[in-house]
């Protein structure tokens, strides 16, 4: 899924061994890494590519294709192997992989959750820390976002997700019918209908792996809770939000409160993808906060 491609240069393609998966990243840009985390769970991280250049390369980003995404493949699709724990673990390896005694992160969606938790786990081992659209620190913000996505679909939009829906499709061509269920939602991540149109029509097949979104929250008690573990963090973290986010204001808030020092910034006239929406915007909040 690459949405504007940035022109930065990759620099390497990598790969780390874990105990049950290869894990694959690539580099793009210059100077101190951070590490790129997806949302989904289950998207193909080149969809966040597009961000080098909106910080103009200012630092090596580092793309981790998550465990079950892209080329990380895993022989088996479960809430076994899809574990948050092992996530995190994935990502303290990659530290070690980096050489970096304190890893700088960049989380969009449930890439800010899973930062989150590796925050809470290794607190000592956080630099700096961006969420961007986060998913909550609970599992509260899941029933709000999906009405609100809902209430901004077309009718036209309702009509083919439902299409695509249907139970004869999904045997059919189940990751097909995934994607263009997808495709139909995605004006409802988005303030201006018109930025969600080159987003959506760039979606293909892989761009996100069927069955990793329903393993990985299967996986997560219902009691989920990462404020406590928070408290903890001493790092400097922004929190960046669209005004127009389908995960509401109030959940970026929320993240505020529970981590010692954090700031958020809204980004008006943005939904789910500020950088898309608002370049400018996200540039003027993030840029100097990562120098």
């Amino acid at each position: 899924m690459l949405l504007l491609a940035a022109a930065v240069m990759t620099l390497s393609s990598e790969t780390l061994k874990r105990p049950d998966v290869t894990l694959h990243y690539h580099k793009m840009g210059s100077g101190k890494p951070i590490v790129m985390l997806a949302g989904g769970p289950g998207f193909d991280v080149r969809y966040m590519e597009p961000i080098t250049e909106v910080l103009n390369g200012a630092r090596t980003f580092v793309f981790l294709e998550q465990r079950g995404t892209g080329r990380s493949k895993l022989p088996e699709i479960s809430s076994a192997t899809l574990a948050l724990p092992l996530y995190v673990e994935d990502l303290e390896a990659l530290r070690i992989a980096l050489k970096q005694d304190r890893i700088d992160l960049l989380g969009h969606s449930w890439g800010g959750m899973l930062a989150m938790a590796y925050a809470t786990k290794y607190p000592s081992r956080i630099g700096k820390m961006v969420l961007v659209g986060s998913a909550g620190v609970n599992l509260r913000f899941q029933e709000s976002m999906s009405e609100n996505i809902r209430t901004r679909m077309s009718k036209e939009d309702l009509h083919m997700q439902a299409a695509w829906s249907t139970p004869e499709r999904r045997a059919a061509d189940p990751d097909r019918a995934m994607i263009e269920s997808l495709k139909a939602a995605t004006p409802g991540y988005f303030h201006d209908r018109k930025k969600a149109i080159p987003f959506r029509d760039q979606l293909r097949v892989g761009a996100l792996t069927r069955g990793v979104m329903a393993a990985v929250m299967g996986s997560l008690p219902a009691d989920f809770d990462l404020a406590a573990g928070l408290k903890a963090v001493n790092a400097p973290v922004l929190i960046v939000h669209g005004d127009s986010d389908p995960i509401p204001v109030t959940v970026a808030q929320e993240i505020e409160r529970a981590i010692m020092g954090a700031r958020l910034q809204i980004v008006p006239k943005a939904g789910h993808f500020p950088w898309i929406e608002q370049p400018h915007s996200f540039r003027k909040a993030v840029a100097p906060f990562l120098k």
